[in-house]
């Protein structure tokens, strides 16, 4: 056989007897805690250039111009767009970077976009916190994407 094919078989058979451990829930708190904070950062910086271009001077929290509304909208948008960067990062947002975490799915060997659009979605239900409880096995957007996170 070709030294080349031995060694592409060698990685492969590497990568799948590798044992994975999964991330425990501390440390998936301080990633998500890192995450959203930097959510909230690049929400802040979206709703100050949207009121720069549309020349309405907005700021989030502002109490002359509060539009709970609009901030739903520039928050929850952000959010799909950070966590769905995940496919693009291989499975790491800029929390999981952090805590050398990464996302894995369950059967598959390569995560599709669908899967981590699918995974952001459910992050907008507004209860999703509350899945992380004891008593609980998975959080819903882990549960219902099939997927885990692990050490990196």
């Amino acid at each position: 056989m070709d030294y080349n094919l031995n060694h592409i078989i060698d990685s492969d058979l590497a990568r799948s007897s590798r044992i994975e451990i999964q991330a425990p829930l501390y440390l998936r708190c301080v990633s998500f805690l890192i995450d959203y904070l930097s959510i909230y950062c690049l929400a802040t910086f979206a709703g100050v250039l949207v009121g720069y271009i549309s020349s309405v001077q907005y700021l989030f929290f502002n109490a002359n111009q509060f539009n709970p509304f609009f901030d739903f909208i520039i928050f929850n948008s952000t959010l799909l767009l950070f966590y769905s960067t995940e496919y693009l990062f291989n499975g790491k947002s800029f929390g999981k970077y952090l805590t050398q975490t990464r996302v894995k799915h369950k059967s598959e060997i390569q995560i599709s976009f669908k899967t981590y659009l699918l995974r952001s979605i459910w992050r907008l239900v507004p209860i999703e916190a509350f899945s992380y409880l004891p008593g609980l096995n998975d959080n819903w957007h882990d549960k219902y994407s099939d997927t885990y996170v692990v050490f990196d």
